[in-house]
């Protein structure tokens, strides 16, 4: 039968059946046995409080209730919050914490509260399935056909209501014949709630034709999908297949290949790394930010600089710097508060998503300087957590995002930040008792996250097999898009669009040897043009992005006449971008007439060929994306639609050919910061001097000009970014290799090596270390050379004619006691 035999969800079972026999057979409530509640008129007050003023209230869904339940009776709250219950108790993907404070949320509002009984309570910890995202995002929605329905079923007759609890396929006609608005889900759920023998505890529209279809060979046509459920369980019984549910992991694999590929994967995948890689050096450093976090809150009597530890530790990899200088400016303006509120998050004694949602509220309210969106919110939180007793994981909306896509999930949305963060917590067990059918048991939550984040990212550790790692990265690029997926340079990405891209490989070739960059590299980034048609090239100053960007639009458009390049800056606009009135001379008076902007030429012109344009945008970050993009945010993502312009009001659209290039400078602004709906629409390719095509180029650039004397410029700089990358709390600040790439009219010697470090290089350091003059005084050039220059034999070479340079002294100056001059 469709009921499961868990242990746990007998106690969710036992409940739904009690509701059944007192709430929908008689009147009584599920709460207090005695007390009428589930009447056909009180079904109607609550219809008229909550249903009929739908549109009252603002805010969360909670804060909505309470406004529309203010006038409301006990009775009909009391009805309302059991109702809540009855809804909850089946979902998996909510945690009983989280569903017991809604349900006392609701009962607060009573006049005369009641308890929730300890057998209820209790049941809310399990669930019976994860009803998908549309069960939390549509509550409302979930129980408005909730009450129609009870109402349909209150209003006929005792002895038809008898038959609809008898008879499975009766009620099921009921169900269906109630009208709703994105309430399917709990359609569905309503089926196994009252007749749970018949019905299989399936919501998923999706997942109900997939198992049909899978096992259309064992029961021919059915008509009914709910009978054709019930046939393919009697079927496998009778050949031997006992089945709990139809999310047995091996059955589960015969009906959704793609989602049991994706753990079939991330298991392969897991065996890629040493356990050494990922679950020591992954979660060591994860485990020492949560140790330095809590040494810093825990001591008593509290510190008088503790922010500063606490800022340290997680802006040391989770937290970006700009968000960790606001949040320490919001420690530090408020430490009584924000001690309270960092003591309570860590509280485990309080459902993790209240302590979430009240510590972002407290951000929100009282941080001086935005910390960002409420994803940035929780990448502070995920990183918080670390110190508290129970099982947690960081939180990074891109990576958590992708992890979504990857297992074919959609991101929760109309949900609280809390709600957010409770639901990747979900998410990373369910990952875990996949690999964990499999054979592949994790540690905690940290471990499945960190496993998790390697999969989706860019990196695949040296030492593994070529072709199965060739393998994984084909399949990762067909779930997430990424630009690892090229199998060769000219080969068409499956669903380009975009006519054919003149970036053949002998040019590809000809630019890679010129810019001393790897031949597969550039020929990834022009496929990935070719599949998304914007990408975003970011990473600290100086790491050759716009450079990069330029040579390789020449290449893609093949003709300098189809490239197009704009810089944005804080006051640049869309008037100046698509579409704007400029002042000009009309019949020899001053007037305003409609100019096109870049974008918009640039489109007209693309439109009327078969050849790519490409639009680069230099320093995108620098303007107010959202204002300058307006209306094109919708065209970067759905190119066969039209919108109508601002001031032309004439429609529009992007051509496929149109490619857009940008270069971001994450020194003077994150990723994390950018707008989420924008940042969803580009791909983007990073420029760090540590790792990925960037590490090693100036090396590779002093090699092929046969300036070996200089290599060790490029050996000091690495030294010099691995202790900013220290002290600065992250890559985004690093020493780009372009300032030392001077062409070879120029020589590489120490005054041109001096002159470079003291006027672009130290100046900058200067500007990210302000305030803190020992380390300010660890780099200037005199030191760097102590520490990281050139032996004496080369020092020879490269001191200027007539000259020598010894640390300490002028260039020039002897070191023998001499006078130079003489």
């Amino acid at each position: 039968m469709p009921k499961s035999s868990d242990s746990d969800q007998q106690m969710t079972y036992a409940v739904l059946e009690r509701w059944v026999d007192r709430c929908l057979r008689q009147d009584h409530s599920l709460f207090e046995a005695d007390r009428v509640v589930w009447s056909l008129g009180n079904l109607d007050r609550l219809r008229e409080a909550f249903t009929e003023q739908a549109d009252v209230g603002e805010g969360t869904f909670l804060e909505r209730v309470a406004e529309q339940l203010r006038d409301s009776s006990d009775d009909v709250v009391l009805l309302f919050a059991e109702m809540l219950a009855a809804h909850l108790l089946i979902s998996t993907a909510v945690s009983g914490a989280r569903k017991r404070a809604l349900v006392r949320t609701v009962l607060e509002l009573m006049d005369d509260p009641v308890e929730i009984p300890d057998d209820v309570a209790g049941a809310l910890d399990h669930g019976l399935i994860n009803p998908g995202v549309a069960y939390n995002s549509y509550r409302a929605y979930q129980l408005q056909f909730f009450i129609d329905l009870l109402i349909s079923f209150k209003s006929v007759p005792p002895e038809r209501q008898d038959e609809l609890l008898t008879d499975p396929w009766a009620f099921k006609d009921l169900v269906f014949s109630i009208e709703h608005h994105a309430a399917y889900t709990q359609q569905l759920a309503m089926l196994h709630m009252v007749h749970p023998d018949t019905f299989e505890p399936i919501v998923s529209r999706k997942h109900r034709e997939a198992i049909v279809e899978a096992f259309r060979d064992r029961i021919g046509e059915v008509d009914d999908i709910d009978r054709a459920l019930a046939e393919i369980r009697s079927e496998l019984a009778e050949g031997g297949k006992e089945i709990d549910t139809f999310y047995d992991s091996d059955i589960h694999r015969k009906w959704d290949p793609q989602r049991a590929e994706v753990f079939d994967q991330l298991r392969r995948f897991s065996e890629l790394y040493s356990d050494e890689h990922l679950f020591e050096d992954e979660r060591e450093y994860k485990l020492d930010i949560g140790r330095a976090v809590g040494e810093a809150i825990g001591v008593a009597p509290r510190p008088e600089d503790w922010a500063t530890p606490v800022v340290r530790a997680i802006t040391a990899n989770l937290v970006h710097h700009v968000s960790g200088d606001r949040f320490k400016g919001f420690l530090e303006a408020h430490p009584d508060l924000a001690y309270e509120q960092l003591t309570r998050l860590l509280d485990e004694g309080l459902p993790v998503s209240e302590r979430v949602d009240e510590f972002s509220d407290t951000l929100r309210s009282n941080a001086e300087e935005s910390i960002g969106r409420p994803g940035g919110h929780l990448t502070i939180v995920g990183a918080l957590l670390l110190a508290a007793d129970g099982d947690y994981a960081p939180f990074l909306l891109t990576r958590v995002n992708q992890v979504y896509e990857l297992v074919g999930e959609a991101p929760p949305t109309e949900v609280t930040v809390g709600e957010r963060y409770e639901d990747w917590m979900r998410l990373l067990d369910e990952v875990s008792r996949e690999l964990a059918d499999r054979g592949r048991v994790l540690q905690d939550r940290l471990d499945t996250q960190g496993l998790l984040w390697q999969m989706v990212g860019v990196h695949v550790p040296e030492g593994n097999d070529p072709a199965e790692v060739s393998a994984f990265r084909q399949w990762r690029a067909q779930r997430l898009g990424d630009d690892e997926a090229v199998a060769s340079p000219t080969e068409e990405a499956p669903g380009a669009r975009v006519s054919e891209v003149h970036a053949d490989s002998t040019t590809v070739a000809q630019l890679a040897s010129r810019l001393h960059l790897s031949e597969s590299w550039l020929g990834r980034i022009t496929s990935l043009l070719k599949r998304k048609r914007q990408v975003i090239f970011y990473g600290p100053p100086g790491t050759g992005k716009t450079f990069v960007a330029r040579e390789l639009a020449q290449v893609v458009a093949g003709d300098s006449e189809r490239v197009e390049v704009v810089q944005f800056h804080p006051s640049y606009s869309y008037e100046d971008f698509i579409e704007g009135f400029r002042p000009s001379v009309i019949e020899g008076s001053i007037g305003y007439s409609l100019e096109s902007g870049p974008l918009k030429t640039l489109a007209e012109a693309a439109r009327d060929s078969d050849e790519p344009h490409v639009m680069l945008v230099d320093e995108i970050n620098r303007a107010n994306l959202p204002k300058v993009f307006g209306e094109l945010l919708y065209l970067l993502e759905y190119r066969d639609d039209d919108v109508r312009l601002q001031y032309s009001h004439e429609p529009f659209s992007l051509p496929d050919n149109l490619l857009v290039i940008g270069t971001m400078n994450t020194a003077d602004r994150s990723i994390a910061l950018i707008d989420a709906a924008l940042r969803r629409r580009f791909t983007f390719v990073p420029f760090f001097p540590h790792e990925g095509e960037i590490k090693g180029l100036l090396r590779r650039y002093l090699e092929g000009q046969e300036r070996t004397t200089g290599l060790w410029v490029a050996d000091a700089l690495d030294a010099v970014n691995a202790e900013l990358r220290e002290l600065l709390g992250g890559p985004h600040l690093q020493i780009g290799p372009s300032h030392f790439m001077v062409g070879e009219d120029v020589e590489l010697s120490l005054d041109t090596v001096e002159e470079i470090w003291d006027f672009s290089i130290h100046p900058y350091i200067e500007e990210q270390l302000f305030g803190r003059e020992e380390q300010i005084a660890r780099f200037t050039f005199p030191r760097i050379v102590e520490q990281y220059g050139p032996d004496d034999d080369v020092l020879d070479q490269v001191a200027e004619p007539g000259g020598d340079y010894r640390v300490g002294g002028e260039p020039g100056a002897a070191d023998d006691g001499s006078d130079a001059s003489a």
